[in-house]
């Protein structure tokens, strides 16, 4: 099977006119370039790495021009020719291992109008070793882990066309698994905290300072990137299970709305990951998101933010389900431990916090409403928002109590007794509470009389 891929260059004749080029890499085996895997150059346009078979290097442009390809291995100017074209607009060589490949374009002048240079390596010629990889102490095992790593990692040594020896960039990974947290739950991810070099003729040594994982894991070093691209990686890994004792946690609320949607602030407009809020009495259920079981205490604290030092009521469960009754701000603050030391007590600790807001008290009365059938408006409904206490008589024309309610998400559809009334107008008393108070410190209470009317 044939692979190929293109380094897309653009060139600029004298003429100002755009043409486009390209080289095409192309062969049986597996290879891959240093701009595929971003890896910096320096000098030249692009490096190719192979697994070991043959690759060609074909240049291509929209414009016949005389091509020349070169070959050089310490500079262009001890460059030889290996293949030449007087007018083409395409033009192939076979690249050897650990030569350049300089691609010249040249206008009928003579003139050159572009020139471009790409390495070829073998990479069996530089084949990475990972030797050992293992934990060390950690002065704080809760922030950082260091991990001592051991590898040969041969150096890959490339020349400019002016001759300045140059070398490729290797980067090979210490892999673990962890839990990683995707802004809606926490999942098991195989995490790689990545190591640079450019490599030598002794073994390295290395130690990396890591996050810790969040669960028992073990630890191996692969590498390097290229050889990984190649499917000709190196891999090592520890011969041991390392016990987690960092902890993380991500809170999450969700506001459990009620059915009645002449609620007002049913959900507070602006709510976020880190702040909402609602009309009282709130229902939340807050999750912990914890790196369960190396996560073992928790801590919740529910703190109105306008009496700090006197209202915060802990729970401790991993998940919290609670209901604010009372307008107001509050913070709801979770604290995480895990305790990895029971001799001197050390512990993890991790914290997250949300603002919940908790809307002051409203109520509206509608002048009329038409139980026809229809869905809309078919029930004498109050808009209402952040209410204690409720509860509303309705009165016909004569004084006489025909029903009532004292929920306020609830309504009257006009009936009595499954019996249609008649339309005309009714009249309402209406006592509320509100979860909020006056500026006096008295709980804020509504006292409402009025008529509605009943259309069909």
């Amino acid at each position: 099977m044939v692979h190929k891929f293109l380094l897309t260059l653009l060139i600029m004749v004298s003429v100002f006119m755009e043409l486009q080029a390209a080289v095409d890499v192309s062969g049986s085996g597996r290879f891959v370039s240093a701009s595929q895997l971003d890896l910096p150059v320096d000098g030249v346009d692009d490096i190719v790495f192979t697994d070991g078979s043959a690759v060609s290097l074909t240049y291509s442009t929209s414009r016949a021009s005389a091509l020349t390809w070169y070959s050089y291995t310490s500079s262009f100017s001890s460059a030889t020719q290996v293949a030449h074209a007087v007018s083409a607009d395409r033009l192939s060589v076979s690249a050897q291992p650990g030569h350049a490949y300089v691609i010249q374009a040249r206008s009928e002048s003579g003139e050159v109008t572009e020139s471009r240079t790409i390495w070829v390596f073998d990479m069996n010629n530089y084949r990475m070793t990972a030797l050992s990889v293992d934990t060390l102490p950690s002065e704080d095992p809760c922030a950082s882990l260091p991990i001592r790593t051991r590898a040969l990692v041969p150096t890959i040594q490339y020349a400019t066309p002016e001759g300045a020896v140059k070398s490729v960039e290797r980067i090979y990974c210490i892999v673990d698994t962890s839990f990683v947290w995707d802004g809606t739950a926490l999942s098991e991810q195989e995490v790689l905290d990545s190591i640079t070099t450019h490599g030598g003729t002794s073994v390295e040594e290395k130690v990396t300072y890591i996050t810790p994982p969040y669960r028992n894991t073990g630890y191996s070093l692969r590498g390097d990137v290229i050889q990984t691209a190649l499917n000709m990686p190196s891999v090592v890994s520890a011969n041991y299970i390392d016990t987690a004792v960092a902890v993380t946690c991500h809170l999450h609320a969700e506001i459990l709305e009620r059915d009645g949607r002449n609620e007002q602030d049913r959900t507070l407009e602006g709510t976020s990951a880190s702040s909402f809020g609602g009309s009282a009495p709130l229902h939340v259920s807050f999750t912990s998101n914890a790196n369960i079981p190396v996560a073992r205490y928790f801590d919740w604290f529910i703190i109105n933010n306008e009496h700090r030092n006197d209202s915060s009521i802990v729970y401790h469960d991993a998940d919290l389900r609670y209901v604010f009754n009372e307008t107001g701000v509050y913070t709801v603050l979770l604290r995480v431990r895990n305790v990895y030391d029971t001799k001197t007590g050390a512990y993890c600790l991790k914290q997250d916090s949300i603002t919940v807001t908790v809307s002051e008290s409203d109520l509206q009365v509608p002048s009329a409403f038409s139980p026809n059938g229809d869905g809309v408006n078919d029930e004498f409904r109050v808009s209402y928002k952040s209410l204690k206490k409720f509860h509303c008589w309705v009165y016909n024309r004569w004084g006489h109590q025909i029903y009532d309610w004292t929920d306020p998400s609830k309504g009257w559809d006009g009936t009595v007794d499954g019996r249609k009334c008649p339309t005309g107008p009714y009249y309402y008393i209406i006592e509320a509470e509100g979860t909020d108070h006056r500026a006096s410190g008295r709980r804020k209470e509504y006292r409402l009389k009025g008529d509605v009317n009943l259309f069909r």
